[in-house]
Protein backbone atom coordinates (compact mmCIF):
# COMPACT_ATOMS: atom_id res chain seq x y z
CA UNK A 1 0.00 0.00 0.00
CA UNK A 2 1.32 3.46 -0.79
CA UNK A 3 -0.21 6.91 -0.61
CA UNK A 4 0.18 9.07 -3.69
CA UNK A 5 -1.34 11.98 -5.50
CA UNK A 6 -1.51 10.36 -8.94
CA UNK A 7 -4.85 8.84 -9.80
CA UNK A 8 -4.91 5.83 -12.12
CA UNK A 9 -7.08 5.90 -15.17
CA UNK A 10 -9.42 3.01 -14.75
CA UNK A 11 -11.92 1.33 -16.98
CA UNK A 12 -14.35 0.73 -14.12
CA UNK A 13 -15.13 2.67 -10.97
CA UNK A 14 -17.57 2.90 -8.06
CA UNK A 15 -18.30 5.58 -5.45
CA UNK A 16 -18.90 4.05 -2.02
CA UNK A 17 -21.24 5.13 0.77
CA UNK A 18 -19.81 5.48 4.29
CA UNK A 19 -20.63 2.71 6.81
CA UNK A 20 -21.57 0.25 4.06
CA UNK A 21 -19.79 -3.05 3.45
CA UNK A 22 -18.62 -3.85 -0.08
CA UNK A 23 -17.17 -6.98 -1.66
CA UNK A 24 -14.79 -5.16 -4.00
CA UNK A 25 -14.49 -8.18 -6.28
CA UNK A 26 -18.15 -8.80 -7.07
CA UNK A 27 -19.35 -5.18 -6.85
CA UNK A 28 -17.14 -4.26 -9.84
CA UNK A 29 -19.48 -2.82 -12.49
CA UNK A 30 -18.34 -5.23 -15.19
CA UNK A 31 -18.56 -8.35 -13.01
CA UNK A 32 -21.51 -10.37 -14.28
CA UNK A 33 -21.21 -14.17 -14.26
CA UNK A 34 -24.62 -14.43 -15.95
CA UNK A 35 -23.21 -12.74 -19.07
CA UNK A 36 -19.87 -14.56 -18.95
CA UNK A 37 -17.81 -11.82 -17.30
CA UNK A 38 -16.71 -13.72 -14.21
CA UNK A 39 -13.12 -12.41 -13.92
CA UNK A 40 -12.50 -11.61 -10.26
CA UNK A 41 -10.41 -8.44 -10.46
CA UNK A 42 -9.23 -6.58 -7.38
CA UNK A 43 -9.29 -2.77 -7.48
CA UNK A 44 -6.10 -0.87 -8.36
CA UNK A 45 -6.64 2.18 -6.20
CA UNK A 46 -8.85 3.83 -3.59
CA UNK A 47 -9.30 7.60 -3.89
CA UNK A 48 -10.82 9.51 -0.97
CA UNK A 49 -13.70 11.87 -1.78
CA UNK A 50 -14.83 12.55 1.82
CA UNK A 51 -12.40 12.17 4.73
CA UNK A 52 -12.76 9.30 7.17
CA UNK A 53 -11.35 5.86 7.87
CA UNK A 54 -11.04 3.05 5.35
CA UNK A 55 -11.14 -0.43 6.88
CA UNK A 56 -10.31 -3.05 4.27
CA UNK A 57 -9.37 -6.72 4.06
CA UNK A 58 -6.86 -8.11 1.62
CA UNK A 59 -7.45 -11.02 -0.72
CA UNK A 60 -6.43 -13.53 1.98
CA UNK A 61 -9.12 -12.19 4.33
CA UNK A 62 -6.70 -10.51 6.74
CA UNK A 63 -7.96 -7.17 8.08
CA UNK A 64 -5.60 -4.33 7.36
CA UNK A 65 -5.36 -1.73 10.10
CA UNK A 66 -7.72 1.21 9.83
CA UNK A 67 -6.38 3.63 7.24
CA UNK A 68 -7.12 7.30 8.02
CA UNK A 69 -8.00 8.98 4.72
CA UNK A 70 -8.09 12.69 3.91
CA UNK A 71 -9.99 14.13 0.96
CA UNK A 72 -7.87 13.91 -2.18
CA UNK A 73 -5.69 11.08 -0.86
CA UNK A 74 -5.16 8.07 -3.09
CA UNK A 75 -3.76 4.71 -2.02
CA UNK A 76 -2.57 1.90 -4.24
CA UNK A 77 -4.02 -1.19 -2.63
CA UNK A 78 -5.72 -4.30 -3.91
CA UNK A 79 -8.36 -4.67 -1.24
CA UNK A 80 -10.88 -7.49 -1.41
CA UNK A 81 -13.50 -5.92 0.86
CA UNK A 82 -14.38 -2.60 2.43
CA UNK A 83 -15.97 -3.16 5.85
CA UNK A 84 -18.99 -1.48 7.44
CA UNK A 85 -16.58 0.22 9.89
CA UNK A 86 -15.32 2.46 7.07
CA UNK A 87 -16.35 6.09 7.41
CA UNK A 88 -14.65 7.52 4.31
CA UNK A 89 -16.44 7.97 0.98
CA UNK A 90 -14.17 6.44 -1.64
CA UNK A 91 -13.81 6.23 -5.38
CA UNK A 92 -12.77 2.63 -6.11
CA UNK A 93 -10.85 2.25 -9.37
CA UNK A 94 -10.34 -1.09 -11.17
Amino acid sequence: MSARSQVYSGTEWLVTVAATAYDLVTVRPGYSPATGNNVRNLPRQLFCLVAGDAVVTDSSGATISTIPMTAGMAIDIQAATLTVASTAVLLVIW
